[in-house]
């Protein structure tokens, strides 16, 4: 893994702890429903996890790797990122703009050559913007 890709996360997590905590608490529960039923897990299983350096390493990964994967937890929290993608002179554009719960509209950004650059990007200020609507 890109150290400098995986600083950017780290920072990140460490400055939008509202927003850090909400993903944590959803990409545990989206962790613990994916095992299987039949295993009986610990009680504070949940808790322990969202504690741990192991959800937080899977959430700098995620940053790192996949960032639309965050996607979903935007969306339960009205945050829509929408990935835009344009073809002026055939050459393959992308950007984002986000839909807030209060039906604003963020203004397009900067436009990039992929789509995992600008769902990078759209990624980031979600989590920004989520980290101040709580």
């Amino acid at each position: 893994m890109n150290k400098n890709k995986n600083e950017k996360a780290e920072l990140l997590i460490k400055t939008y702890p509202k927003a850090t905590s909400v993903i944590k608490k959803w990409l545990t529960k989206e962790m613990t429903s994916a095992i299987d039923s039949s295993y009986d897990l610990p009680k504070n299983f949940e808790e322990d996890m969202r504690s741990s350096d192991v959800i937080n390493d899977m959430l700098v990964f995620i940053i790192d790797t996949n960032p639309h994967a965050l996607f979903e937890v935007f969306d339960e929290n009205r945050v829509y990122i929408h990935i835009i993608a344009d073809h002026p002179d055939d050459i393959p554009l992308f950007s984002y703009e986000i839909l807030l719960q209060d039906s604003s509209v963020t203004p397009l950004p900067d436009w990039y050559r992929n789509r995992k650059e600008a769902e990078a990007e759209g990624m980031i200020a979600g989590y920004k913007l989520l980290n101040s609507q709580l």
